[in-house]
């Protein structure tokens, strides 16, 4: 059986002020290009595989034993 998911709790008082305060200060705030350029390049490079079998053709393909 799967382990239940529990709830997510409830932000309550102080936790909550500074979390609201936290995303209102980060609304406006811009990335660099270089930083987003950095990023985008970072995703491109991660490998997708489409199904189990094709991952275990790159396995056996690419890692030396």
């Amino acid at each position: 059986m799967a382990t239940p998911i529990k709830d997510t709790p409830v932000l309550t008082g102080k936790d909550a002020r500074r979390f609201e305060k936290m995303i209102k200060e980060n609304e406006s705030k811009r990335v660099s290009p270089e930083s987003y350029e950095r990023i985008m390049a970072a995703g491109r490079s991660v490998q997708v595989f489409n199904s189990l079998a094709d991952y275990e053709n790159y396995r056996v393909n690419t890692i030396k034993s």
